[in-house]
């Protein structure tokens, strides 16, 4: 059972977050590419060539759209599963045949059964339709190990559901059912080595051939029905045979070793045979010819089914690790995979507050997410083998994996079965410690935080020291694998779960093995066969005098482990994978084979509360006060509302590095805003980009706002029942990219708005209003109203969404190719456009909201640009404008200067490059984004007309930004203008406004974006190198810190990638400044350079080097202890007097009239005056060391000992500074 869980935790069940909302068509859900998470035993085309039904020892059926991919409808069996599925002679139904037995029938469109058919006492094998479309076969027989019960052939009439025929004579499992060419019979091959055909109107068997391999792994009938393939799997020494379809008699023999899987081309001249590594062989069926082989396509191994393309071309695989994937015949290049996108999750930690979760994910990596920002901290990869275990330490600063294979068929090599420590933090690895021999499958840290308990399939149970990363402790040893470790509360006893079902209980001070807990070691199953339980997880009670123990006969046991007695056993009804105590200590929380939470209470024996939402089985849960997480082999991480048993939300994590936070009413999160997304939406049997939906339910921050509130999200759910779907667009057939196109948008029931067009995903034309016919809309699109914008020296990328009638949706996304024919020279230089804007000062404000660095970080910005840009476009081909504070009248950064600004890039050619740069305040309002002008006399913008004049909006810079330069981007490097004088608190993200509205400004003008911010005036400005911390990035990166291309060319990609990075190392120093955010364009959005710097050039981009920052002081007389003579205000201004530097602006530290701030340096001390004389003692502090300073003057001029406190506070800062 191990090695069965551990496969099941690696690869996933499909799962999709199913938004109850109806259109005039049909419900949509939200989907992920996910797919099977058990071996892909079977797959077939439907007769329209447009589905691909697939099933799995997942226990699932799923309908994939064969153009996309995408799975639009699962098919599940109650209560065992789906053992074998078919489409229905039409294609409009699907049979299913279960694990109980039952055949199922199921409409595709639907989705909904519509006959049952009931007869076979055993798994249901194999279905089989008659060509008339009448009559359904079915082939049963036991799974291995259970006994030999039903291994028949029966024949049912559909129209009726009643049985006309069974067959008996198999002795073993009847693995493939067929009709003949005339549906008079049927062909069956069974793992008893034999293929029979029998008559349906005697009931008789007229044909038989035996085969000395029992084998038989299917068979599979020629188009015109004159001759069968039969295939065989197991030792024997044959791939497949063709026989006579009536009298079975051997006609020839293909390939000389077992097979996992074979196919029939449409045409029956070719046979494709799949072996277990890896390799696709294919025949010729009338010479025996080996025509081609196929070597581990897809780098995949153990291919498990096969189906072929009606045209011959292309074959689906599917793979013992859920995947499929389509295969081009002649060259073995993969054309497409079916879901397979998300990773598993093979354990999660929770932090005691529930806020820090980490999971490990794929096997091989580690993501930990901040429920309470709502972000993704990190992601690492975390060694040479699977993750077998992880744990957190309960303030959530240390993780433990634990790793090692637990399935011994995927082994290979030496197995790394290390105990390794993590940073939390940034995902440093801290220690590795070995010592196990085989995985471990489990691991916990122990209150104090400095020792770590493990459990071993080694058959023992360890205890480590972290500091000396060493064992100190070992329990067991007996060679019986050890699946789970508890710790008593007072750490005095340790338990281990063993693969027999018994918990072994040791003291932890002399090792003495104190109790051994036996339950039942196997059950007989509904086959009368034996099945072997397992132990998967145990808990000591809060007082300790309590052992809980979960097991997979679905027993949750309650012992006295000190007396060996049993005083209670819960029954969850399935086997059991997973157990958590909460901390109440009386709440049991339990899941496994069946995809449902069970909370019960330790003193009442019945009376679960359930919580529903996995669609697979969980295998991992971890509890607080407020929160029960859980992990299931449907590739999803769950929140839930402990109290309520509300879905909070659900985690996904792909392959690909990306991850997706879904709420039950269907809004979502992603890290690119859902742009190239493995999430889409299911209208029917439609899938739909995830783009169509977007607005109305992509929510930045959605973790965060979940995890806070705990209630129920808007109920979009609701909203979506009231929206019919945008219409269709369609292009004129035969025309050439220089022609015009002629669009036809037809109706989909949501009525015809307006168009909207993007040339290379740039916003050009929006609102166009159509031409209405009496059967359709249309609208000519030329080639002369989009000339600005099409690309001069190859075809652009035009995409049309077409919008309904109330503008809310559009419909599927149109693409076309179009080119200007206009003359064009390929020597034609491109020309960089760069306008820095940087507001330090708001006229109207009184200084109330000033800036000190934004103005100078814009002037930097633009004259770092301009070197490198020379240097890459040429001389007298950069046009920089730099618009901003303190520089002449007609420099200032007015909204109507700032438009002008903008107006000029619109000069900008196709080949020509783009930068704008944004420094100063930034606020949302309403779901959009604004920049103050140095106009706003207050950051309260609430006023319309206030917007209108003395901001510029999101929507605004997309539109302005709309010029025909094909390669741009925008960097904003703002402060939220949060309360004056606030507490600094944790790195939090960019207001889920801004995000939306950053968002939509790169969908309009098709560019990048890359948005750093913080959360107030102070945290702007806490930066030790006197500029805004994203800035500093940016500098840092174009002096060389970021990877140049040839050691010389700057892309923009990789500039704002290493920004990004750089500031989330720097920010835990500046405790409110958010993560950047980048976003990529989504047409053609391949980077590109806008600067070129060598050695000689890099030195002479602006530099500040980090500075000691000194935070506000406070000085209080000795005798009264309040600050009679007001030293305190006066030794502020002196401190930042001096932050102001010589005369050339050097000074040793930075100043910030806040209380405190991380890593800052702060002054405080008492004063007396006795005998004329004033004398000051201050204790000048930093993170490490501090030092003591004096002064003294006369009582009459407190100022002099206020500046020679001021100067000797400056000169011991830089080296009391926490210089990290």
């Amino acid at each position: 059972m191990i090695r069965i869980l551990a496969r099941i935790a690696l690869i996933c069940l499909a799962a999709s977050s199913s938004v109850a909302a109806q259109t005039k068509e049909s419900d949509i859900k939200l989907s992920a590419l996910i797919g099977h998470s058990g071996s892909v035993i079977g797959l077939s085309y439907a007769p329209s060539q447009k589905w691909l039904l697939s099933h799995s020892y997942d226990g699932t059926a799923r309908l994939w759209e064969v153009a996309s991919g995408r799975e639009v409808r699962q098919f599940t069996a109650f209560p065992d599963g789906v053992s074998v599925a078919r489409f229905s002679h039409d294609g409009t139904g699907v049979f299913t045949g279960g694990h109980s037995g039952q055949l199922q029938l199921w409409n595709v469109e639907s989705g909904h059964e519509i006959g049952r058919f009931i007869g076979h006492t055993a798994p249901i094998q194999s279905i089989a339709t008659s060509r008339g479309g009448k009559l359904v076969a079915t082939g049963a027989g036991p799974v291995p190990a259970d006994k030999i019960i039903d291994p028949t052939v029966r024949v049912w009439a559909i129209a009726s559901g009643q049985p006309l025929v069974k067959f008996e004579g198999h002795t073993s499992s009847v693995r493939s059912v067929l009709f003949s060419a005339d549906d008079s019979s049927v062909l069956s091959a069974s793992s008893d080595g034999t293929v029979r055909r029998w008559d349906i109107a005697s009931g008789r068997q007229v044909a038989i051939a035996s085969f000395a391999t029992a084998d038989i792994s299917g068979l599979t009938l020629s188009s015109d029905g004159r001759w069968a393939i039969a295939g065989f799997e197991g030792s024997g020494t044959r791939s497949l045979v063709v026989l006579d379809a009536t009298t079975l008699a051997e006609r020839r023999s293909l390939g000389s070793r077992p097979i996992n899987a074979f196919a029939l081309a449409p045409n029956g001249s070719r046979v494709a045979a799949a072996y277990r590594s890896g390799e696709v062989d294919v025949w010729d069926t009338e010479t025996g010819k080996l025509l081609s082989t196929l070597a581990k396509v897809g780098d995949q191994r153990s291919p498990r089914s096969l189906a072929w393309s009606p045209d011959g071309s292309v074959l689906q695989i599917g793979f013992d690790s859920g995947s499929i994937l389509s295969a081009d015949v002649s060259t073995a290049l993969v054309r497409r995979f079916f879901g397979g996108r998300a990773e598993g999750v093979t354990g999660i930690a929770l932090s005691k507050d529930g806020r820090i979760l980490a999971a490990a994910l794929g096997g091989k990596r580690v993501a930990i997410w901040d429920l309470e920002s709502g972000r993704q901290t990190r992601s690492f990869l975390s060694g040479p083998d699977v993750v077998a275990s992880i744990a957190m330490a309960s303030d959530g600063s240390l993780l433990a994996t634990g790793s090692g294979i637990t399935d011994p068929s995927q082994r290979a090599g030496i197995a790394d079965n290390s105990l390794r420590l993590w940073s939390a933090t940034d995902g440093r690895l801290l220690a590795t410690m070995a010592g196990h021999l085989d995985a471990i499958v489990d691991v916990h840290f122990l209150e104090d935080g400095k020792r770590l308990a493990t459990a071993s399939a080694d058959g023992t149970a360890r205890l480590w020291n972290i500091e000396r990363k060493s064992e100190i402790a070992r329990f067991g040893s007996s060679g019986e694998k050890f699946l789970a470790v508890a710790l008593s509360p007072d750490e005095d006893y340790l338990a281990a779960a063993t693969e027999s079902n018994a918990a072994l209980v040791w003291s932890v001070k002399t090792g003495q093995l104190l109790a051994k807990l036996q339950g039942p070691s196997s059950f007989l199953n509904r086959y009368g066969g034996s099945v072997r339980i397992q132990m998967a997880a145990l808990k000591f009670s809060h007082d300790g005098k309590k052992l809980f123990t979960a097991s997979h006969d679905g027993i949750l046991r309650e012992w006295s482990w000190a007396d060996r007695q049993l005083l209670l056993g819960h029954s969850t009804g399935s086997a059991t994978f997973a157990f958590a105590l909460a901390p109440d200590g009386n709440t049991l929380v339990t899941a496994g084979e069946q995809p449902v939470i069970q909370l019960s209470k330790a003193d009442v024996a019945a009376g679960a509360r359930m919580l529903v939402g996995h669609d697979a089985p969980i295998l991992h849960l971890a509890a607080t006060e407020k929160r029960i997480v859980s992990a299931s082999s449907d590739c999803t991480i769950r929140v839930w509302d402990a109290a309520s048993g509300a879905e909070l939300i659900k985690l996904i994590s792909f392959r690909s590095g990306g991850w997706a936070a879904i709420d039950p009413e269907g809004n979502f999160d992603e890290p690119n805003a859902g742009n190239g997304s493995d999430l889409y939406w299911v209208a029917g049997l439609q899938t739909l980009d995830l783009a169509r939906f977007k607005e109305r339910f992509y929510r930045p921050g959605l973790i965060a706002q979940r995890f806070a509130s705990g209630a129920p999200a808007q109920a979009a759910a609701a909203v979506l029942r009231k929206v019919a779907l945008g219409p269709e667009v369609s292009v004129s057939a035969g025309r050439s990219t220089f022609d015009d196109a002629r669009l036809s948008i037809v109706d989909q029931g949501g009525g015809v708005g307006t168009l909207r067009v993007k040339v290379d995903g740039k916003l050009v034309l929006d609102k166009v209003a159509l031409t209405r016919t009496p059967s359709s809309h249309t609208y000519l699109l030329t080639t002369k109203s989009l000339a600005k914008w099409l690309d001069p020296s190859s075809p652009s990328t035009v995409t049309v969404d077409a919008f309904n009638a109330d503008g809310s949706l559009s419909g599927p996304v149109t693409k076309l190719e179009m080119s200007i024919a206009r003359p064009f020279s390929a020597s034609t230089k491109p020309r960089l456009w760069v306008l820095a804007i940087g507001i330090s000062e708001y006229v109207g404000s009184d200084g109330a909201f000033d800036l000190q660095f934004a103005a100078n970080d814009a002037s930097d910005m633009a004259s770092s640009i301009f070197l490198g840009g020379e240097a890459l476009f040429g001389k007298g081909q950069v046009d920089v404008q730099l618009i901003a504070s303190g520089k002449a009248p007609a420099s200032r950064p007015t909204k109507t200067r700032i438009r002008t600004a903008f107006d000029r890039l619109q000069a900008a050619k196709s080949n020509d490059v783009v930068v704008v740069y944004f420094s100063g305040h930034g606020l949302s309002y309403h779901d959009e984004y604004y920049f103050p002008t140095e106009e706003v006399n207050s950051l309260d913008i609430s006023d319309a007309a206030v917007r209108q004049a003395r901001t510029i909006s999101g929507e605004e810079i997309g539109k302005w930004m709309a010029t025909p330069a094909r390669k741009q981007a925008v960097i904003f490097d703002t402060c939220a203008a949060g309360a004056v004088g606030r507490r600094l608190v944790r790195p939090k993200s960019a207001t889920p406004d801004i995000v939306r509205a950053l968002d939509r400004m790169r969908d309009r003008a098709g560019l990048y974006v890359l948005m750093g911010s913080a959360s107030d005036k102070e945290s702007y400005e806490a930066s030790p190198f006197e500029r805004g911390l994203l800035t500093h990035a940016l500098l840092e990166g174009l002096r060389g810190a970021a990877t140049f291309r040839d050691d010389k060319f700057v892309a923009v990609s990789s500039l704002f990638d290493f920004a990004k990075e750089q500031v989330q190392d720097l920010a835990p120093e500046i405790e409110s400044v958010q993560i950047p955010f980048v976003f990529a364009p989504n047409e053609k959005s391949e980077s590109f350079d806008i600067a070129a710097l060598d050695s000689s050039l890099r030195s002479r981009i602006p530099f500040h080097s980090k500075k000691a920052v000194l935070v506000r002081p406070m000085m209080l007389n000795m005798d009264t202890k309040a600050d009679d003579l007001a030293l305190t205000p006066k030794l502020t201004q002196a401190l930042r007097e001096g932050a102001r530097g010589d005369s050339i602006g050097n000074a040793p530290y930075v100043f910030y009239d806040v209380a405190q701030i991380r890593g800052g340096v702060s002054a405080s001390g008492f004063y007396t005056s006795a005998n004329g004389r004033l004398a000051l003692s201050v204790v000048v502090r930093g993170d490490k060391a501090q030092q003591n300073l004096t002064a003294t003057c006369p009582s009459a001029d407190p100022a002099a000992c206020v500046r020679d406190a001021a100067k000797s506070i400056g000169k011991a800062a830089p080296a009391l500074a926490s210089l990290r």
